[in-house]
């Protein structure tokens, strides 16, 4: 009987630490690309990659730490850290989001040909002018 109820009591725990990490890391803001105008990035050159797009962060506080990863075809692999929605971009930050006066908030990174294990995607499948891509914001608390 008792070995039953630490049974029980376990499976209860184990359930509900599920449903909390099921809770923290779910999507709380997306963003999405507007049409980009004829611009092709490459990785063979040093490049400034800089896309814009709009966040919406209704569910999210602005002191939320975020981390917006980026993959497409398992090749491109983007990590950028926001510590206020609002704070401007710090000069000699490798990766950093700036919101702009027009509302739309702009990924910035230079590609360099060291970076080409990260950013080979940019080679093989450029981003040309009717490209969008959706992200998704992950909130980690």
């Amino acid at each position: 009987m008792m070995k039953k109820t630490i049974f029980v009591r376990l499976a209860f725990t184990l359930l509900f630490l599920f449903f909390l990490s099921v809770v923290a890391t779910k999507p709380c803001a997306r963003f999405e690309f507007p049409t980009l105008k004829g611009k092709v990035f490459s990785a063979e050159e040093n490049t400034t990659v800089s896309l814009p797009f709009r966040l919406d962060t209704a569910n999210c506080s602005t002191k939320t730490n975020f981390t917006v990863g980026v993959s497409k075809n398992k090749h491109l692999s983007i990590l950028c850290q926001l510590r206020h929605l609002n704070e401007r971009c710090k000069s000699g930050t490798p990766v950093c989001v700036c919101p702009e006066e027009d509302g739309l908030y702009r990924f910035q990174k230079t590609v360099e040909r060291t970076d080409s294990a990260t950013w080979n995607w940019w080679t093989s499948d450029n981003l040309t002018e009717n490209t969008k891509l959706t992200f998704d914001v992950t909130c980690k608390y």
